[in-house]
């Protein structure tokens, strides 16, 4: 992209977050121009680096093996929610590529017992480090004393880190359709299954959706988000859950921020929804939850 120094009204400056992503925003009156570089691509691109780093210090089999020692453990499920009511999944997140920190005074045990306190159905943790602030032993710590189904909320694009997160102690992983060929997307469905964890296998567009109809996959979320620009588009959810059968679970993700948000996805015939930065920029945790639990 070519930048003049002397076009007339723009203001423009570079800047870096802490997530480490370069954005360059442009400000001409009276509208902001935003362009952000591809974050999918680089997040992907650092997940690969991370794993083999991960590996050198602990082999496939090892953490193999280091997973199925976890099995004796009773699994929690979130598909039994389902089955009965909306549900709600309440995330544990910092920040985000987009946001940058959403809640600075961060204590992911604390906000974990609120949630549990509330009796949300199912917990996400953000495990990604780097771009969204999180850390696999949050997870590793909860998971001791939740009696709440966890969700890993990570890019898992190796088997790998479905033994790691086994070993963690998920009940739940995510698997993005948009990063994962669907051979790759079959296999890691039925290696959850037999490590006894459920998957939400979340879609971004049609063609995602057409990906993910060709597996055995039981619980398709999809991301109002756009992943090459992160915008929010909650149409995204209401016009994707029409080419979704009845027999599989649904769950909309990303921008539910009121209560009317919540009755629209419920109306539309989802079983439950994702809720992340609308509690982590609530002061009153367990009573946002409460409230979003009356929609």
């Amino acid at each position: 992209m070519k930048i003049h120094k002397k076009t007339k009204n723009v203001k423009y400056k570079r800047i870096r977050r802490q997530c480490n992503l370069n954005i360059l925003i442009f400000e001409r009156k009276p509208y902001i121009f935003r362009y952000m570089v591809d974050i999918l691509n680089k997040i992907i691109a650092h997940k690969k680096q991370e794993i083999n780093t991960l590996k050198k210090i602990r082999t496939l089999k090892q953490m193999e093996n280091a997973a199925k020692k976890t099995m004796f453990i009773p699994p929690k499920s979130f598909i039994n929610h389902l089955k009965k009511k909306f549900s709600i999944i309440a995330e544990i997140k910092k920040g985000s590529p987009s946001k940058g920190i959403i809640r600075s005074q961060f204590h992911p045990y604390s906000i974990a017992r609120d949630y549990i306190e509330a009796n949300v159905d199912a917990i996400s943790i953000l495990t990604d480090k780097k771009f969204f602030f999180g850390k696999s032993e949050y997870l590793k710590k909860i998971a001791k004393f939740s009696a709440v189904p966890l969700l890993r909320k990570d890019f898992i694009i190796d088997e790998y880190q479905i033994y790691e997160s086994k070993y963690l102690g998920a009940n739940i992983i995510l698997l993005i359709a948009s990063v994962l060929p669907l051979s790759q997307l079959r296999d890691y469905l039925e290696l959850a299954s037999e490590l006894k964890m459920e998957v939400l296998t979340e879609v971004h567009t049609k063609k995602d959706l057409d990906k993910v109809l060709k597996t055995d996959a039981s619980i398709i979320g999809i991301n109002n988000r756009n992943l090459k620009n992160f915008k929010i588009d909650l149409k995204k959810s209401v016009k994707l859950k029409s080419f979704i059968p009845k027999n599989r679970f649904t769950i909309s993700e990303s921008g539910i921020h009121s209560i009317d948000d919540i009755r629209l996805m419920r109306d539309s015939g989802f079983n439950g929804v994702l809720i992340g930065e609308s509690f982590m920029r609530s002061k009153t945790i367990k009573k946002q939850v409460k409230l979003f639990q009356k929609g």
